[in-house]
């Protein structure tokens, strides 16, 4: 993250206490909950939105790699028995590279090992690919290409997760209680645990002061 970046990550973060402090404000003065309630509540939200919102940056950068990736073995499979082995090796070069970027622990998990395995198979025959490459190991290729295509294009339809309900439960709950869930069993699963720990709670104190529609608004800024 460069200079400009970073500065503008300080004025969001800013911005955005800034405006949970208006918030609690009118919670407060439509008759919500106690104040050190209410404080402690804008202090979990604000922690939880802005892990959130780093959540989806990183999903979105993932994804763009995914989609990246799926492209250009679509672009080997229909081209690479005519195109020449050193433009065939650039390009497999570049796709493992991104490759290595594609893993979000709400897509694609790092800790995967039939994709990592695959992957890594990929690699080994990627890094020996030449002119004098074999029939046999052309074969071999394609189909480890094939079968990293059938997990992006697997991975490329899952729904994305709520990041703040994500984020809320990571602040919460040790994140690898996750880890051996599928993708819509997990999305499920922290959105329960979201509105039941706190979001159904806050949104009744939000009603009660007439600001439930302000809160959304601000969630959908910050994290979306």
């Amino acid at each position: 993250m460069g200079f400009a970046e970073r500065a503008a990550a300080r004025r969001r973060s800013k911005d955005l206490k800034n405006e949970l402090k208006e918030l609690q404000k009118q919670i407060l003065a439509g008759g919500g909950s106690d104040k050190a309630t209410i404080t402690a509540a804008m202090k979990e939200l604000g922690e939880a939105i802005e892990l959130g919102a780093q959540l989806a940056q990183a999903y979105g950068e993932a994804y763009a790699h995914l989609k990246e990736s799926q492209a250009s073995i679509v672009r080997l499979l229909d081209c690479m028995a005519e195109t020449p082995a050193a433009e065939v090796r650039l390009s497999l070069d570049a796709l493992m590279k991104e490759l290595g970027q594609v893993c979000h622990d709400c897509a694609i998990r790092k800790d995967d090992l039939d994709f990592c395995s695959t992957v890594e198979s990929l690699g080994r025959l990627s890094a020996d690919y030449s002119e004098q490459t074999s029939g046999m190991d052309k074969v071999m290729l394609r189909s480890e290409l094939e079968n990293v295509k059938a997990v992006l294009d697997d991975a490329a339809g899952w729904r994305a997760p709520d990041f703040l309900a994500v984020g809320y439960y990571i602040l919460k709950e040790d994140k690898d209680t996750l880890r051996d869930m599928e993708n819509e069993q997990r999305n499920q699963y922290v959105i329960k645990y979201w509105k039941e720990h706190f979001m159904d709670w806050l949104l009744e104190q939000c009603r009660l002061a007439g600001v439930e529609q302000r809160m959304e608004e601000l969630i959908q800024t910050y994290v979306q």
